[in-house]
């Protein structure tokens, strides 16, 4: 629970167990990390562009590069430790991905803000996380601009719908 909680990083829990005065267990966790993709208007209204998104996203590479795989990497919002919980593989293609972008936006340029709360670059990689899902979505050609807020900020951004993407626990 200490690693679910935020208050220890996966990266800091492996280097402890390095030390043989820690053990590591590993158990389902009840926190579920997962981005919002506003589309109601502005440039993701195109369903095109949300699905674009969810395929150049290489949600295996992120569980293990930044939660040592402790993580599972799925479509669903509701996580394993719920009885409603099943994993969805997730879909990694950047060539549909592109091809969807093309699409949907032609030779336009599509700009997102991309909003990252500040507890989470204290708890959770998620600044490295944001910046990981900022060069996959360039390499399909969707430009996400990365801000870092603070709670009051953050969840007033979210409330007035000043956003494209964000990242969030539940």
């Amino acid at each position: 629970g200490v690693v679910d909680l935020g208050s220890l990083t996966p990266a800091l829990a492996n280097e402890l167990v390095k030390d043989e005065q820690f053990a590591l267990v590993s158990n389902k966790m009840t926190i579920t990390h997962y981005l919002t993709i506003r589309g109601d208007e502005g440039p993701l209204a195109d369903e095109r562009l949300k699905q674009a998104i969810s395929l150049a996203i290489d949600r295996n590479a992120i569980t293990s590069q930044y939660f040592y795989d402790y993580a599972v990497p799925t479509r669903n919002l509701i996580n394993s430790a719920s009885s409603f919980g099943k994993v969805v593989e997730p879909i990694y293609d950047v060539e549909r991905a592109r091809a969807l972008v093309k699409e949907a936006a032609g030779e336009q340029p599509v700009r997102v803000r991309f909003l990252v709360p500040q507890y989470g670059t204290d708890r959770y990689p998620y600044k490295e996380i944001a910046e990981w899902i900022q060069a996959e979505l360039a390499a399909i050609g969707i430009e996400a601009n990365i801000q870092i807020l603070d709670g009051a900020a953050y969840k007033k951004a979210m409330r007035d719908g000043d956003y494209e993407i964000a990242i969030h626990t539940r």
